[in-house]
């Protein structure tokens, strides 16, 4: 009985403890109470405008096609492989600086950059000055949502993160909507320059209002205890690549293809197995030949 209750005891202690690695300071670094969910907020409205600047061209499309006489070729440039090609380009580059730099600083300058080219098509007299803003915006955007979901760990707790994530992605689909109907009344009151020019406003007041605000909170502070957590979890044996690979090809796969070659060439158990041309590995692989035969094949 003294044996048992010392072993319960060292088994019970660092469950008992984990909680206590997250300390007071840690907590006041990440935010709580309602500064957390401003801050998300604060993310959620600049994910909303990024994909109105995105998006904008869609509105406009055919009034930029009439002012600049622009193909079919042009406009799908200009509304997509423009914006695309430099965010893909970008976003990689920038995900290895959110690592390393300050992330709130680095989203405020990328945000008033995409907000200032977005404002700039308004003033465009070609297509070329549209295409290269457009560029210009995709590689400003390309940091937004690595840097906010990075943020968002940092600052609310991991019972609430999916709550919170849900809450930023919802931006995408609110952004679609408000521009769609904003950007087509303003279309229909006012020219496109206008649009541009209402697009790309606000997110320079929401890169200024990010950045005075809040400030850049501790890194991994609210996962702290994940460490202890997965240190101890049982882990299952290591298995090579190509192992998993080899089973998965060859083991899988050839319990489906022996049966039905095997049928073709009319070999199996009390066949002529001289002229199988697949040789199987197992038994039990040759003798599903004859379920296959009867179920599958009918001469």
């Amino acid at each position: 009985m003294r044996i048992l209750r010392i072993v319960i005891v060292e088994r019970n202690t660092p469950t008992a403890a984990a909680p206590a690695m997250l300390g007071p300071g840690d907590r006041e670094a990440a935010g709580s109470g309602a500064y957390k969910w401003y801050m998300l907020g604060v993310l959620v409205l600049i994910y909303i405008m990024g994909t109105v600047d995105r998006a904008v061209l869609s509105v406009i499309a055919e009034p930029l096609k009439l002012q600049f006489h622009l193909s079919d070729k042009q406009l799908g440039l200009l509304t997509g492989t423009a914006y695309s090609v430099t965010y893909a380009l970008a976003v990689l580059p920038m995900g290895w600086l959110i690592d390393r730099v300050d992330r709130r600083a680095l989203l405020s300058i990328t945000v008033a950059i995409w907000s200032v080219l977005t404002a700039a098509c308004a003033m465009s007299s070609s297509f070329i000055m549209l295409v290269a803003a457009r560029m210009g915006v995709g590689a400003a955007e390309a940091p937004v949502m690595p840097a906010s979901l990075s943020l968002i760990a940092d600052i609310i707790p991991k019972r609430q993160r999916n709550t919170a994530i849900s809450i930023y992605v919802s931006g995408a689909a609110v952004g679609q909507i408000l521009i769609f109907i904003l950007g087509g009344w303003l279309l229909m009151h006012f020219d496109w320059r206008r649009v541009f020019l209402v697009a790309g406003a606000p997110a320079a007041l929401l890169a200024a209002l990010f950045y005075f605000t809040t400030r850049e909170p501790k890194r991994g502070a609210l996962d702290a205890d994940l460490g202890a957590v997965s240190a101890k979890a049982p882990k299952d044996p290591p298995r090579h690549v190509t192992k998993v690979i080899r089973d998965r090809l060859f083991g899988d796969c050839v319990d489906h293809l022996i049966p039905g070659a095997c049928a073709r060439h009319d070999c199996g158990p009390g066949r002529d197995m001289g002229r199988c041309r697949i040789r199987p590995v197992h038994d039990g692989r040759l003798a599903s030949c004859r379920t296959a035969r009867g179920s599958s094949f009918r001469r």
